[in-house]
């Protein structure tokens, strides 16, 4: 294997991108969602295109978190700052539901699945009776999944939800999770299938890890993952009778984040303290700002 692979995006580049994505698909939802834009005029073909290139987001917000996860050095306290944005998400959104005229703005949070996806590995990697505990966010993630089913069942009376509403979904639910325990566990993969290899017993594990061909491998497997993932979701979802949730036919668009994800070099870039900061707090902040014009669009 060349060791020298070149490697260009990191972590900052990542964000970035993410960042600006995001914020795109979530111009696209909130269009999507008001009542003043018609189905098939330029502003609802506007909505649609930020929702496809939106799609690429949360795959790198994904696998940025698994980088995360691996990375701190204090896991309870990276937890605490992703529980401390949701809650905020939360009350805000929580705020919204109960204004009938606001209440097209609620929707499910991709913070939700973050925190949830988080907390599952986090439990599950826990000794003792702590790994119970893995089944809470796991029963959230599967129950968002089961909300969305339900709700996509028009032909019958589903009243359950009513006490599940959608802003309290893990929005991406089992695709989330899927993408998520790919990106995470393919450093071990890529562990195991070098364990027998040549180069290790000439260059060392510690030699090999340093090397950009480790992080190269460690893209290649977590990314092949992330494909098999949508494509067989999409798949399922194709040939179901069953009205999808995931809306795969959109997700789809994801996979062009393949190349970004693949190409990332495993530093962090530019990774100043206001930067740390900035990136918790944009996302509340955007989301809160969306639903202020938005809302007083509707109300004025």
């Amino acid at each position: 294997m060349n060791l020298n692979k070149k490697l260009y995006f990191s972590e900052f580049v990542l964000k970035i991108i993410g960042i600006v994505l995001m914020t795109l698909d979530h111009i696209g939802l909130f269009l999507q969602m008001s009542p003043f834009i018609e189905s098939g005029s330029a502003g609802d073909t506007v909505a649609f295109a930020f929702r496809c290139v939106g799609r690429l987001a949360m795959p790198i917000f994904l696998f940025m978190l698994a980088e995360g996860m691996h990375k701190t050095h204090d896991r309870a306290n990276y937890l605490l700052r992703l529980a401390s944005i949701w809650a905020i998400l939360f009350v805000a959104e929580f705020i919204l539901y109960l204004i009938p005229q606001t209440q097209f703005l609620t929707f499910a949070q991709p913070f939700t699945d973050l925190l949830m996806c988080a907390l599952f590995i986090y439990f599950l990697e826990k000794k003792g009776w702590w790994k119970i505990l893995s089944l809470l966010p796991l029963g959230w993630i599967i129950l968002s999944y089961a909300a969305g089913t339900a709700n996509s069942l028009t032909q019958y009376d589903v009243t359950w939800t009513e006490y599940f509403p959608s802003f309290c979904w893990a929005g991406y639910s089992l695709f989330a999770l899927l993408l998520f325990l790919g990106f995470y566990y393919a450093p071990k993969l890529a562990e195991l299938f070098m364990k027998n290899s040549p180069l290790i017993e000439e260059i060392g594990w510690d030699n090999f890890k340093e090397s950009s061909g480790y992080q190269w491998l460690k893209n290649l497997i977590g990314c092949g993952i992330f494909v098999i993932v949508v494509v067989v979701l999409w798949g399922i979802s194709y040939l179901s009778s069953i009205p999808d949730p995931l809306n795969m036919s959109l997700q789809t668009y994801c996979l062009i984040a393949f190349p970004l994800l693949f190409l990332y070099n495993g530093k962090r870039g530019y990774d100043k303290k206001w930067w740390r900061y900035a990136n918790y707090f944009y996302y509340p902040v955007h989301i809160i700002i969306l639903g202020v014009i938005f809302g007083l669009i509707i109300l004025l």
